[in-house]
This record gives structure tokens, sequence and C-alpha cells, in this order.
């Protein structure tokens, strides 16, 4: 009869030991996950993904490219495509970096003409269900409002005299029109 009872709380004992999640996890358990979110985690994944372009022969990027990111900017309702480079920190780095990180972004087209609807083909893309399905309440213009509040941004980054990283010059365009702008040098 003892050992019965104490299989029987030797069996039992995972089921006591186990617990719920604490307060921390079962917020972030609860809280859903919106397309924003969704998209702007999509979008940078790509351009994370641009890092791999490093290793081809011959490079896309004039100089060596460390990273990016995407971040929506609530302030200024803008969604911000980051690309982070090593360089010299000259404007022409900056410049033709942020071309080249234009064109790969939509899916590798290089005539500015067309890279308006390639944008918003990818945004649309990024920007929904993975299953590909869509909502009623969804507009049928998605991508073509995300180009208007889509900013892409290049950042040389040099070293100083300490060995530490520092930004030297920084450049941004939009998807709306070819021009491209130094916000810093």
């Amino acid at each position: 009869m003892r050992s019965r009872i104490i299989l029987l709380l030797v069996l039992m004992l995972p089921v006591v030991a186990s617990g719920e999640p604490t307060e921390t996890p079962e917020y972030l358990m609860s809280e859903p996950m919106s397309l924003m979110d969704w998209g702007i985690y999509q979008a940078g994944k790509k351009m994370e993904s641009f890092k791999n372009l490093n290793n081809v022969q011959p490079p896309l990027f004039s100089t060596y490219y460390t990273g990016g990111w995407a971040r929506y900017d609530w302030d200024e309702n803008r969604i911000v495509l980051l690309g982070m480079f090593y360089g010299n920190g000259i404007q022409d780095e900056c410049t033709e970096n942020l071309k080249k990180l234009k064109g790969a972004f939509v899916d590798f087209t290089w005539d500015e003409k067309e890279q308006r609807e390639a944008a918003e083909r990818v945004l649309n893309g990024l920007f929904s269900h993975e299953a590909d399905y869509q909502t009623k309440g969804r507009p049928s213009d998605v991508g073509k409002q995300l180009v208007h509040i889509t900013i892409v941004e290049a950042h040389i980054i040099t070293s100083q005299s300490e060995g530490l990283p520092k930004t030297t010059v920084k450049c941004k365009s939009t998807f709306k029109s070819s021009e491209l702008s130094i916000i810093a040098k």
C-alpha cells in the first residue's frame, strides 16, 4: 500500500510542478501582432538579407554593407528602411550605395522609373498576411500608400582615430522619385 501511495505521488509530481506563465510572458502571449508589425519585421529581414551580397562577385555595393533594418517612426508617420555601410565617409559612397539599396529592396529593379511600381508590389506583399488572403476592409492601394510614407536611408560609417565607428555621411531618398538628398555630413 505504501509503495502505491509513493508511486501515485511520483506520478502526480510533474502535474504539481508545472506552472503558469508569469506576468510578462502571459502579457506577451496575449498581445496580437498587427500587419504593421508583421510588415516592419518582414522589411527588416529583407534589409538584413543584403549582407549576403557582400560575398558575390562583383559585389553589389561599392562599400561593405554591415546590415540594415526597418522601423516605423510614429512622430513622422514614416517607414524608414536603413542600410549601414563601412566606407571612407564621402558623399558619393552614400548616394551610390543608396541607389543600389533602393534597387535591391524592390527585387533588383534598377530602372528608377520602374522602381515606384515595383516598390508598391513589394511593400504590399511585405505588409500582407503570409497566406496571401485579404480581408474585406483592406484598402486596394496599400502598396501605393506605403510608398508615400517610406524613406530609404544609407549611412556611411568610418573608423575614428580611437578605432570606434562613427557615422559620417547620411543620405536618403523615397521610391516616389530618383532624387537623393544628403541629410548629414
